[in-house]
Formats: C-alpha cells, structure tokens, sequence
C-alpha cells in the first residue's frame, strides 16, 4: 500500500500539465481583469449611447 502511495506522489510530482493548467487560468483571469476594466472606464458613454438609440427607436416606432 505505501508503495502504491508514493508511486502516486512521485508522479504528481514530477507531472507538469497541472502547472500549465495554472499557467492558463492566471492569463485568462488576468485577461478578465483587463476586460472589465475597459468595459467598466466606457461605462457612462456607453450607457448613454444606448439611451440615445433607444429614444430614437421609440420615436420612430410610434405610429
């Protein structure tokens, strides 16, 4: 049973896909960040785009 065990650590130690799992998942949250940062900085001229949009299409959908 012990060997079994340590033959389990040894190769958890020694693999490397889990790092680059890691590797991945920090550049896709870091990514993120970045994202809902610009997205969050254009906020209020995006809103107001869409307010503006949204009137002209109520006005000219008016019979």
């Amino acid at each position: 049973m012990f060997n079994t065990l340590s033959g389990i650590v040894r190769r958890f130690t020694c693999e490397e896909d889990g790092a680059t799992a890691i590797e991945y998942s920090l550049v896709a949250a870091i990514l993120a960040i970045a994202i809902i940062a610009a997205v969050g900085g254009i906020r209020d001229e995006l809103n107001t785009t869409f307010e503006s949009v949204g009137g002209e299409l109520a006005a000219n959908n008016t019979p």
